[in-house]
């Protein structure tokens, strides 16, 4: 039952980074609050160390794609604080299946970007300065918080959380 607050969460992610483009913090500060509350009150079996690790990593290799201009702040907080969640070394299984989804989306994006110019005409595959300067900065386009949310439940479908211990969650 645990499983369905974190599920909630990414939820509110996707459907505002579908939108605007940007992950509130406030999901990630709920998703880190989630973890330690779960840590706190023994709801799962995932240790303190397992925690801070799983943090760590799902924050740091995530942070050099952002400095590289491939991800969005919000997407690197939410996959620390989803790290923080999972532990080690599910994050390392968060972070694959984010890629692969990633992947996939970009590759639907970039099948229905060009079809959808296509059919425009010539003039459609236009770019204008401002657009240009976006990618020229490393603004993302993709709502990769579909790819996150991808990747937790395939982190969750690979085990070891949710393992829930104690007060029959």
């Amino acid at each position: 039952m645990i499983v369905l607050v974190p599920l909630a969460l990414l939820g509110v992610a996707v459907w505002a980074d579908v939108r605007t483009r940007e992950i509130p913090d406030t999901v990630s500060v709920l998703m880190l609050v989630c973890a330690l509350g779960c840590r706190a009150f023994g709801w799962d079996s995932v240790s303190w160390g397992a925690t801070a690790l799983g943090a760590a990593v799902a924050f740091a290799l995530p942070a050099v794609l952002f400095y590289a201009g491939g991800l969005g702040g919000g997407d690197v907080k939410l996959l620390g604080a989803i790290g923080a969640l999972l532990g080690w070394p599910a994050a390392l299984q968060l972070l694959l299946g984010t890629a692969v989804a990633g992947g996939a989306l970009a590759l639907v994006t970039l099948y229905g970007s060009s079809r959808s110019r296509a059919s425009a005409g010539p003039e459609a595959g236009d770019v204008s300065d401002e657009d240009f300067a976006d990618r020229e900065a490393g603004a993302p386009e993709l709502p990769y918080a579909i790819a996150i949310a991808a990747g937790f439940c395939f982190a969750c479908l690979q085990g070891p959380w949710p393992q829930m211990q104690g007060a029959g969650l």
